[in-house]
């Protein structure tokens, strides 16, 4: 019957310490472990099944690693991995699995390193988030020539490699949560794909200016970096840019220069305690539709608010700085929602006559 079996599963099975001999589980496909909360160790000939398309340890809380003939798994293209667990080791023959095109590790406390050979595979997405012991990647990192994402969120990384600039198909960076990152590297400026770069509740305090050479980003968010208190003047090359959040973060001025980001929807500036005030530049934020000030320090507007023409969304909740808005407001054609709610505002909104 081993002979001609092509999924095995073995769900839940509690009692299970170690993986059976797979020897004579040839044409096995998919080998499903999930749940094993007791089992420890995967047989070395596991090595020996040469189909295997599909590894599911999920669960296996218990488990120390993969051992090193899993890189005899030249068809294996899905390792499902467990969430939690002890400390677990990933062997240098993970780079052999050309199969491999996405590998996702989330919530696991006992990742510490991943092997300097994971930049042998055919990676597309590498997830690694909330793995809290992971501090950096090794540099063959850079060796992934077709990743499109890479997933840091609320890991421990401290710090990314020079090598990174070399990611030239990475789309999407997400940083979300990373504390112990404090900077990024220049070579970041050489990601010539990049379309997203999420640094919120990150603890970046200053940006290297190798970002302006960047056209590509739709979406930047820098929401809850507390350590960050201006943005640097590469923004202004950002022209495609559409979101950029700063809500939350320790900003205290914004170049004049961001009134060149033509196609920008929504600046997104609540909880901004250290903004008072806003550059006339803003006027020339012509696809505005949402400008979000809730909670800030602003304690003005500038007058050349009036152009922004197809702007829908003013939100001034609790901005407690300002007591006048400008008569220009009047002239927002578009505006379908004001909330001045807690507000300063001392005049009613008979300022928005005209």
């Amino acid at each position: 019957m081993a002979k001609k079996l092509k999924i095995l599963d073995l769900t839940c099975c509690n009692e299970l310490t170690k993986t059976p001999d797979f020897l004579e589980f040839g044409k096995l496909e998919k080998l499903i472990l999930a749940g094993c909360e007791q089992l420890s160790t995967i047989d070395s000939s596991i090595g020996k099944l040469k189909l295997l398309n599909t590894l599911n340890i999920e669960g296996c809380a218990c488990l120390e690693g993969l051992p090193e003939e899993i890189g005899s798994l030249e068809y294996l293209s899905e390792i499902i991995m467990p969430c939690f667990g002890k400390s677990f080791k990933l062997p240098e023959t993970l780079g052999d699995l050309k199969s491999l095109t996405k590998f996702e590790i989330q919530f696991h406390p006992g990742i510490y390193r991943l092997p300097y050979s994971i930049g042998m595979l055919n990676l597309t997405r590498l997830v690694l988030s909330n793995c809290k012991n992971l501090y950096e990647l090794p540099d063959s990192i850079g060796e992934l020539e077709l990743l499109v994402e890479l997933d840091l969120k609320l890991s421990g990384i401290s710090v990314l490699p020079d090598s990174i600039g070399r990611l030239r198909n990475l789309k999407h960076l997400l940083l979300f949560g990373c504390e112990n990152l404090h900077e990024l590297p220049g070579s970041i400026g050489e990601l010539e794909s990049l379309v997203e770069l999420d640094l919120e509740l990150s603890g970046i305090s200053i940006l290297p200016n190798s970002i302006g050479r960047l056209m590509n980003f739709l979406h930047l968010s820098f929401s809850k970096c507390k350590n960050l208190h201006e943005l640097p003047d590469f923004i202004e090359e950002q022209e495609s840019l559409v979101d950029l959040d700063l809500s939350y973060s320790g900003i205290s001025d914004l170049p004049y220069s961001i009134g060149r980001l033509k196609d920008l929807k929504h600046l997104l500036l609540s909880e901004c305690k250290n903004l008072h005030e806003l550059p006339n530049s803003i006027g020339e934020l012509k696809s505005l539709i949402k400008l979000d000030l809730k909670l800030s320090g602003v304690s003005i507007l500038p007058d050349s608010i009036e152009r922004l023409k197809n702007l829908k969304h003013l939100l001034l909740l609790e901005c407690k700085n300002l007591n006048d808005l400008p008569n220009s407001i009047g002239k927002l054609e578009s505006l379908v929602e004001l909330d001045l709610s807690l507000s300063g505002i001392s005049i009613s909104l008979i300022l928005l006559e005209g």
